[in-house]
């Protein structure tokens, strides 16, 4: 489990987006998120591998993340990732 607290205590200045440490914080804080989410998935029960899909050129991010489903979702594309098989002609 991961919290992010903050109860003012420090009395330091609110961090807001319109704050110059806005983005350095905002890029640690998904950046760490990121990574966790990752080595949760990595860690997971009977997982061997752990697979990213980007999707460039979608007119939408929701087509975007439809493709990126159905690809990972593909047990063609499962089985040969588990095989380390690298003859993707049938994939694609």
């Amino acid at each position: 489990m991961v919290l992010v607290l903050a109860n003012g205590k420090a009395e330091n200045e609110a961090l807001t987006p319109e704050h110059k440490e806005w983005e350095t914080f905002y890029q640690g804080l998904k950046f760490v998120c990121e990574y966790l989410a990752k080595e949760i998935a990595r860690d997971g029960e009977g997982a061997t591998r752990l697979v990213e899909v980007q999707v460039d050129g979608a007119f939408t991010d929701e087509s975007a993340s439809t493709i990126a489903k159905s690809i990972i979702s593909s047990n063609l594309v499962k089985t040969a990732i588990h095989g380390a098989d690298a003859n993707w002609g049938v994939e694609l």
